[in-house]
């Protein structure tokens, strides 16, 4: 979660400070891909009344909430064997990869995997087929797409 410093951090969408009594929502680093529009705003924090008013945050807000929907206490379920994962160590979880709408990727947003079930995860390739795709045509930046596909690749073998 963004952390907030009233009086010094500023609004990621107006960049005026936010002061001590102003309305804040604050939004955890849920944007990976630093291509998106809205990578910006992750972990970021803006004023409720700007947040209101613009359609990037709007969209955010709602990718927060698919989020916390589909990685929250209970919803850790492996693709796999359907069972709820509770060892950190023996998960991988992808996180948002894209717009549903745009995004080929998208359809994988928010997969958990026991990293013991990889090579049982049936669209495995196809998966780092169009992930290597996304970054040979510099649709995404950033190391995040490519520590997941080493995860993935790793658990294969």
């Amino acid at each position: 979660m963004a952390l907030v410093f009233r009086g010094l951090s500023r609004c990621s969408v107006c960049n005026e400070v936010i002061q001590a009594n102003d309305e804040v929502i604050a939004f955890p680093h849920v944007i990976s891909n630093e291509s998106d529009l809205l990578w910006r705003f992750s972990d970021s924090a803006c004023h409720a009344d700007c947040a209101q008013h613009s359609p990037k945050i709007q969209k955010l807000m709602a990718i927060t909430e698919e989020r916390h929907r589909r990685t929250g206490p209970g919803k850790r379920k492996c693709q796999v064997c359907g069972e709820e994962i509770l060892d950190w160590d023996d998960c991988i979880m992808f996180g948002y990869l894209g717009d549903p709408a745009i995004d080929a990727l998208a359809r994988f947003n928010f997969t958990h995997l026991h990293k013991s079930h990889v090579a049982k995860w049936q669209p495995v390739t196809e998966f780092l087929t169009m992930a290597q795709a996304e970054i040979d045509d510099g649709h995404w930046a950033g190391r995040f797409l490519e520590l997941l596909m080493r995860d993935l690749q790793a658990g294969t073998h």
